[in-house]
């Protein structure tokens, strides 16, 4: 799948921080930073020894409150994808949502 710019503001990120926990908002950050991160790299940003709690910190805590502040969640799993800016093949990885 082709990725795009992202139509996340700083503001959105902001918001949607607001209402997780500090590590679900360090999430956030790296992704508004990133555009994208592998499992292996938010398990060890989030100082997990789990990548199943990272998953479900994006299921249950990230995207439902992406929803309450966006209408929409703010990250997707992609298998595959062109990150525009380094113009790099990334796969595996999650993404901000970019429109």
């Amino acid at each position: 799948m082709k990725r795009t710019d992202s139509c996340i503001e700083a503001q959105d990120i902001a918001g949607v921080a607001r209402l997780v926990d500090p590590i679900s908002a360090r999430m956030l950050w790296y992704f508004w930073e990133n555009r994208h991160a592998r499992l292996d790299e938010l398990t060890r940003l989030a100082g997990e020894s789990s990548p199943m709690n990272v998953l479900l910190l994006i299921r249950d805590v990230i995207n439902p409150a992406a929803e309450r502040v966006l209408g929409r969640p703010i990250l997707i799993f992609e298998k595959s994808a062109l990150d525009y800016h380094s113009g790099e093949h990334v796969f595996h990885s999650w993404w901000l949502v970019s429109n």
